[in-house]
């Protein structure tokens, strides 16, 4: 403990001398928790009664608050809890663990919840959190709740395809998206080619995503920060939630093993329509002896455990992992009686996550969470003919293989040294591995032949210092991340300074805030459905790291009914983006990436509305955007400036949701949008090229500028009605849903259709034409809890 002591005072001295600021104070630090389960409450509201000051619990439940000597009591808060006052004596110091009972009735409660902590009086913009509850009540594909796409329904956060999970949040690409589950980053959380995340929602305990003005704490991606944290496991008593959807089904098992100290939680998550419906991905055929059968193979499965170990007031520990698969392919087999081919192609991917935390209170004012941390994503591409003969195999394919591995270490220091000043600092290490393009040939009668880029390994160290205060009537969180990086035997370093402002104005709140960032990795995208076969890769001498410079300026407040506004607008530049240069692939012959791709700049801006209700029996959001997001690269478009692909000049979504009785809730989504810039032919020349005795017709296209088509107006409706029932041993819900209600053909990709009669090559006719993914979809789940 003394070395630990020695560092934090050294730590300290390093990010300044802050003496003048540490008049003693009586601080009042500890968790807030759910009293039923034990599980600790993210974004619970913490203040005194005389109302001079005020906080909120962190990621872990903890909070820190000074008082003034004579505070008659604490208020203590919560959505969906009863709002509780406790006088502990204010004449020392002390740890206390706050408990919260739920309450049924909301609509008071949460009025005084949301006024402890009201949008105007954070100092951090850009920050939006969807309680989890109203996320499982949203209407999705087939029913399923999926957590990414709650929030394409937010301002700034854009949809990708119809239908999928993945998210362009101001300007950026899914890549530049931090995504971290239980601190950990995650790689690809996308299941199905991206129609599902990988998130299960009965495992999930809250979400956030933070788009501009990003804390110090924060580094490696340029776009946003997605935070997904799972639940701990009932402390108390066990419980057993089982879900049936038309998808998927999903079993998820809490409590504890030992009570209040040590508790768990597993959550699996498995689609099985591939087991029940096996027949209709099957088609089977018998003729003169042969039999023929067609396979298709699709499935995906997650799980989730969590082990939280209390071992008193001051130390708590967590072990969380996570692993998720998927499956997706066809195969065909021939059989007769000497002899049996077989030809395989398809996807295999999937995710491994795994943290080792402590938390560690050394005193009342101080907080410390380390972190042991390693990530891992692989994916596997196969094409592969077998024929079995007598004794003898031939084979001819191909198999191409890609994979990152993360190991790393974080500690972070949170100190509340006064009233009006917070400091936090802390440290990453990390190790990358990078296996970006292994291709495997295989044929008869030689070895194997393996091509590909070969191993890359890379270090990266980060610091960084938050300051947060408060002069008069302004608040602000100053930071500084620091990063270096190091990759064959080159090193890369970057400065990064964030600044957020808050100021009141007209009963609420104009914000302000700066934000440099630096990514040390790229994905390799063919910019199309984000498929597994998108490769991550290390920045490298000649294709350095992405750099964003963010500026953003807001007016927040808190209108009658306790709804939210937020208006906020942002400029956003971007260098060093890299995409493959036109004609290149991750399947064509040169194993060498860097060979393939170009680096160029992109500029993103826009303005977001936000008016946001979470309480009550109406819960909900009203969002608008205004954006303009363009890309510019020296071997593309002939180096001229171009839309990005999923730049959207409007968007508007309404999410609602009404608590009709206690046993039934109406919900509804709808969105309308600009549609997406596409790259189609400009002109088709046409003309027949003599082939022996026959002209073949031949179609040449002459494409117009890059991303210089808008598709349709997108839009669409879901609507879902809940129907919840408790029991004395047990809980039960049906949900039913219409996905896609009034059956509206959104496009999901685009081709050119041609009619041509031989011989009147000249009379061909060729269309754009759309493909739709999705029709008017229904969905039932039964979902039951004891």
């Amino acid at each position: 403990m003394q070395s630990v002591k020695q560092f934090l005072l050294a730590s300290l001295l390093v990010m300044g001398s802050y003496s003048f600021l540490l008049a003693q104070k009586i601080t009042i630090s500890g968790y807030v928790e759910d009293e039923s389960s034990g599980e600790r409450l993210i974004g619970a509201a913490i203040s005194d009664s005389l109302g001079r000051s005020g906080t909120v619990t962190n990621s872990y439940g903890y909070f820190n608050l000074f008082i003034t000597e004579g505070s008659p009591d604490l208020r203590v808060s919560y959505i969906g809890y009863q709002t509780r006052r406790l006088n502990i004596g204010y004449n020392k110091d002390s740890t206390v663990v706050i408990k919260l009972s739920a309450n049924n009735v909301l609509q008071t409660v949460e009025v005084n919840a949301q006024k402890q902590n009201r949008i105007e009086e954070r100092v951090q913009m850009s920050q939006i959190t969807i309680p989890i509850e109203q996320i499982k009540r949203m209407p999705m594909i087939l029913g399923e709740a999926d957590v990414l796409k709650a929030l394409q329904f937010l301002p700034g956060v854009k949809v990708g395809t119809e239908g999928t999970a993945g998210i362009y949040v101001r300007g950026g690409s899914p890549d530049q998206n931090l995504i971290v589950m239980d601190g950990v980053p995650v790689y690809n959380p996308a299941h199905i080619g991206g129609l599902f995340s990988i998130f299960n929602t009965d495992a999930i305990k809250s979400v956030s995503i933070i788009k501009g003005g990003f804390p110090a704490r924060f580094n490696g991606r340029l776009s946003s920060i997605v935070e997904v944290n799972t639940k701990d496991g009932d402390k108390k008593d066990f419980h057993l939630n089982a879900t049936i959807g038309l998808l998927t089904s999903k079993l998820t098992l809490e409590g504890p093993l030992i009570k209040d100290k040590l508790s768990y939680l597993i959550s699996a998550r498995r689609t099985y329509f591939d087991i029940i419906l096996a027949p209709l991905f099957t088609d089977k055929s018998e003729s003169n002896g042969i039999t023929l059968i067609n396979q298709n193979k699709i499935n995906f499965y997650d799980l989730n455990a969590k082990f939280n170990y209390v071992l008193d007031e001051k130390h708590n520990f967590y072990l969380s992992l996570y692993q998720g698969n998927d499956v997706y392919g066809t195969s065909e087999t021939i059989t007769s009686s000497n002899e049996r081919s077989e030809y395989n192609q398809g996807f295999n991917y999937g995710n491994r996550l795994g943290s080792l935390r402590w938390n560690w209170l050394p005193k009342s004012n101080l907080f410390v969470n380390t972190t042991l941390f390693t990530s891992s994503y692989a994916y596997n591409f196969t094409d592969l003919n077998s024929v079995k003969k007598g004794g003898r195999e031939d084979k001819l394919g191909i198999s191409f293989v890609s994979k990152v591995v993360d190991w790393g270490a974080r500690m972070d220091f949170d100190y509340n040294l006064k009233e009006n000043y917070r400091l936090r600092f802390g440290w990453t290490a990390l190790h990358h591995r990078f296996e970006p393009s292994e291709t495997t040939i295989s044929q008869t009668g030689e070895s194997d032949t393996i091509v590909g880029a070969g191993i890359s390994n890379a270090s990266e160290f980060s610091i960084y210092g938050e300051n947060e205060l408060k002069w008069g009537k302004l608040s602000a969180n100053i930071g500084l991340n620091v990063a270096a990086y190091r990759v064959k035997g080159q090193g890369f370093y970057s400065v990064q300074p964030r600044l957020s402002l808050n100021y009141p104005f007209l009963g609420g709140a104009v914000k302000a805030s700066y934000a440099a960032t630096t990514q040390f990795i790229h994905l390799l995208t063919n910019d199309a459905l984000g498929l597994p076969t998108d490769s991550w890769v290390p920045a490298v001498p000649g294709i350095g790291p992405e750099q964003a410079h963010q500026i953003a300026l807001g007016f927040a407040k808190t209108l009658p009914s306790d709804i939210e506004l937020s208006v906020e607008g942002y400029y956003k530049t971007m260098s060093n983006l890299i995409a493959y240069k036109e004609g290149s692939s991750f399947l064509t012959q040169d194993p060498d990436w860097e060979k393939k791709v170009t680096q160029g700049n992109g500029t993103a801006y826009g303005i977001e509305v936000l008016l946001q209700k979470n309480y009550g029996r109406n819960k909900g959001w009203i969002s608008y955007t205004l954006a303009w997001n363009n890309r510019q690269f020296p071997e593309i478009n002939n180096g001229e400036v171009f839309p990005f692909k999923f730049d959207r000049r409007h968007e508007f979504a309404i999410v609602f949701s009404r608590q009709l009785n206690k046993k039934v809730t109406f919900s509804a989504n709808w969105t309308l949008a600009t549609g997406n810039a596409i790259t189609v032919p400009q002109q088709i020349y046409s003309y027949a090229f003599p082939s022996f005795e026959f002209y073949v017709p031949v179609k040449q296209f002459i494409y117009s500028e890059r991303n210089s088509y808008r598709t349709k107006l997108l839009h669409r409706l879901d609507v879902s009605f809940e129907f919840y029932k408790k029991r004395k041993k047990y809980e039960r819900r049906w949900n039913i849903g219409l996905y896609n209600a009034y059956s509206y053909a959104n496009p999901f990709y685009y081709f050119i259709r041609s009619e041509t009669n031989i011989g009147a090559v000249s009379d061909a006719k060729f269309e754009l034409t759309q493909a739709t993914l999705f029709p008017v979809l229904p969905s039932v789940s039964y979902s039951i809890k004891f």
